[in-house]
């Protein structure tokens, strides 16, 4: 997903009144996990440095 759809997503989401947090690659939202706890995750397959289906494992998500 390129950042142009990751934010034209995010507007969607927020129309529909949640709140939402976009990060452009798997480092850094799992950095962001400290500070935004979702209640779901949209991830990009193809995701630059560490891909969606790469993130979802890391031991910082084992609380998703």
């Amino acid at each position: 997903m390129t950042e142009d759809a990751a934010t034209l997503l995010a507007d969607m989401i927020r129309a529909q009144g949640w709140s939402v947090a976009v990060a452009v690659n798997g480092p850094q939202a799992l950095s962001m996990l400290a500070s935004f706890a979702p209640d779901a995750t949209v991830l990009g397959i193809g995701l630059p440095v560490m891909d969606g289906p790469s993130s979802h494992g890391a031991p910082t998500c084992s609380s998703l």
